[in-house]
């Protein structure tokens, strides 16, 4: 029996060599974060070395379906999920060819689903500060709140389940901190200035590294792996620093009057917004080349977020009404929430993505408010009355507690049951 082993051995060695290549690893993107009951989708694609067509198989939970039907290397495949319930949720993908070669799994997307916000219904408590806070940010893990102040030197940290100061970090900063901007890996917090930005490690709060002379106007950004840092300095040019040895990688010149940045959290695409006429360029991140221009449908561009599935953009105004939303895919504006009051901070998606929320200031005799708008209509399903002008809002990674930030306090609310 020996004989006939070997040889059925030698048989299935010749015909996986006959299968040629197998495809590469598929590239997958989708919804990270959902409402429970919400329909998700997934998008693969993968190329095949022999150009043959490729069939993709997803895995929910460790589950795998049947192979769709091929399509040619290079053209993207979705498939749709709607998640039972609350909780952590896992997706992946696998390419085959025609030839009966197969891709190894892609890398494993996690999925959370978090519980709609309702309203919040009670007060967690507030933080009283001694001075006039102008920039806020909380970390990714929700434990740390970092605040700036108008005359100050130093980062106050605050410890976000007791309310309390923690300490204050001196910057060594030349002129006063502003900025604030947590990286995507969570690792590090920036701080800038009008010529400088601290890198402050979040592991133990300590000041990592000062870079200088970028002479920044825009907020700072990062790449979605962390390595790269985009800030808009003198003269409107565009930096993009290497994050591990602090020089500048590449970098863009940019119309004047350029202020507003964002990067897609998927593609790595830099946005980068003129202030004046709204217009968006869109910068490739390998090179800093310019691979679409369009209208955000908004002048007068102060705030720009993106969503974390990359397919759009919230733009808001200085003295505007409202936020223009932008399709990323279709390089064009797709909608337009509408305001009873001018907008007065970023815009924040809530946890879920599917509600963005945004601070609206007085019109006429109006109180400020918060406006809770949903995102697969763009109405504003609710205004909740806000203590004064909010200088920023944040959430709990759970999507249980809303911070809200104003010159001298933070006030944090908790989120009752289903609207």
């Amino acid at each position: 029996m020996r004989p006939l082993v070997a040889l059925a051995g030698l048989v299935l060695v010749l015909f996986l060599a006959c299968r040629g290549p197998a495809p590469d690893i598929p590239d997958l993107t989708g919804t990270a974060w959902a409402g429970p009951g919400a329909e998700c989708e997934y998008i693969a694609v993968s190329i095949d070395p022999g150009g043959e067509d490729l069939a993709y198989r997803f895995a929910f939970d460790g589950e795998h379906g049947d192979w769709s039907l091929p399509v040619p290397s290079g053209t993207e495949v979705v498939a749709s999920m709607v998640w039972p319930g609350t909780g952590v949720h896992s997706v992946a993908a696998q390419a085959g060819n025609r030839s009966g070669a197969t891709s190894a799994w892609s890398e494993t997307l996690r999925v959370s689903c978090l519980p709609e916000p309702g309203y919040p219904d009670s007060l967690a408590g507030r933080i009283e500060t001694n001075s006039d806070l102008e920039e806020t940010v909380l970390s990714l893990d929700g434990r740390w709140l970092y605040a700036t102040d108008w005359d100050g030197e130093s980062l106050e940290v605050y410890d976000a389940a007791s309310l309390t100061r923690v300490t204050a970090v001196f910057l060594g900063l030349n002129g006063e901190p502003g900025p604030l901007f947590i990286s995507p890996d969570g690792q590090h917090l920036l701080v800038g200035t009008s010529d400088q930005i601290a890198v402050v490690n979040t592991s133990d709060n300590s000041v990592e590294r000062i870079i200088d002379g970028l002479g920044a106007v825009s907020d700072p950004e990062m790449s979605p792996d962390s390595r790269t840092l985009y800030i808009i300095g003198r003269d409107y040019r565009l930096f993009a620093v290497d994050m591990n040895s602090s020089m500048v990688r590449d970098s863009f010149q940019l119309d004047d009057d350029t202020e507003a940045l964002c990067v897609n959290p998927v593609s790595g695409v830099v946005y980068a917004i003129t202030y004046s006429t709204g217009e968006i360029t869109c910068l490739r991140p390998d090179d800093l080349s310019v691979c679409a221009r369009f209208a955000a449908g908004m002048v007068n561009v102060w705030f720009v977020t993106a969503a974390r599935d990359g397919r759009r953009l919230y733009v808001a105004g200085e003295d505007m009404c409202g936020i223009s939303v932008v399709s990323t895919h279709a390089c064009r504006q797709i909608g337009f929430i509408s305001f009873n009051g001018f907008v007065e901070c970023r815009p924040v998606l809530f946890p879920s993505g599917r509600f963005v929320m945004v601070g609206v200031g007085p019109e006429f005799e109006e109180d400020e408010k918060l406006a809770v708008c949903r995102n697969d209509d763009l109405a504003v399903a609710a205004y909740l009355p806000l203590d004064d002008t909010p200088t920023g809002v944040h959430f709990s990674p759970d999507g249980m507690k809303m911070y809200v930030c104003y010159w001298n306090e933070i006030v944090v609310y908790r989120f009752g049951g289903q609207e």
